[in-house]
């Protein structure tokens, strides 16, 4: 409901243009319902991706924290545009708009970042989860 009163008061010099409030309030407000849900729906499908990816880890040789640290190792690799994108988005969970206006560059261009941060970590995983774990816990000091 704030949210759809947010949206009223920064759309509020477009009121007058509005016909009848009462259906566009509905509109508005099943609207914000709706995106909620999708979000919910998303951050439902990403938490069960993450859980199957990870339920195969320990088959693979490898523990849970050891693939934890290759992908915070994977992070740190990245281009530091890329990296703050990934990091707002995965860590503080905040949309592609809300990440574009807070790095002041398009959402066309967050969604890229993205992209490319989230290829170049399952490529960074994938070379480095065959190895033995105490190699990796070696590799991973030297870093």
């Amino acid at each position: 409901m704030q949210d759809a009163f947010v949206k009223i008061w920064t759309k509020r010099h477009l009121l007058s243009e509005v016909d009848n409030i009462r259906s566009y309030l509905y509109r508005l407000c099943r609207n914000q319902t709706l995106n909620a849900l999708r979000q919910l729906a998303k951050e439902k499908a990403n938490q069960n991706e993450w859980r199957r990816n990870t339920e195969g880890i320990a088959d693979e040789g490898i523990d849970k924290e050891s693939y934890l640290r290759l992908i915070d190792e994977a992070v740190a690799k990245l281009p530091p545009q890329q990296q703050k994108a990934y990091l707002l988005s995965r860590k503080h969970d905040l949309t592609h708009e809300e990440i574009a206006h807070q790095m002041s560059i398009s959402r066309g261009t967050v969604k890229k970042h993205i992209q490319l941060a989230v290829k170049f970590i399952t490529d960074y995983v994938r070379q480095h989860a065959g190895m033995p774990v105490i190699a990796l816990g070696i590799f991973c000091d030297l870093l």
